[in-house]
């Protein structure tokens, strides 16, 4: 991979030094631990990479929960709690996450409570 050129204030970019947009990297070239969710055990800790299919806040009595779903493509879905949170900075649908938890099964399905998390950067970086 070529490192693009250093400019600094004052430098003149001609056509052919314009930078192009970085490549868009797979989930799998981000995060090489990961468990598909479709293979995820019930109390086992994972390492877990999707894209956020949907995002709510649900209030409760004094405190909020935050919840996102997230879809790797292996056919499952994950949902994640987050409690006492109304929102996640920069978390939202479309957006490429990688949490680390504990799998629980629950009636709404397979279920993360307070993962961490990490906000992926698609683009070479």
């Amino acid at each position: 991979m070529r490192l693009p050129k250093i400019l600094r204030f004052g430098d003149k970019v001609s056509q052919r030094e314009t930078l192009s947009p970085p490549e868009e990297q797979s989930l799998d070239q981000l995060v090489s631990d990961r468990v598909p969710i479709a293979e995820c055990r019930e109390r086992f800790e994972v390492v877990v990479a999707g894209l956020v299919k949907t995002v709510e806040c649900v209030a409760l009595n004094k405190s909020n929960k935050f919840i996102a779903v997230l879809d790797d493509g292996s056919g499952a879905t994950l949902r994640l709690v987050w409690l006492g949170r109304d929102a996640i900075p920069g978390l939202s649908p479309g957006s490429p996450l990688k949490v680390r938890g504990t799998v629980q099964k629950r009636p709404e399905g397979m279920t993360m409570m307070d993962p961490s998390y990490t906000i992926l950067n698609r683009r070479g970086s």
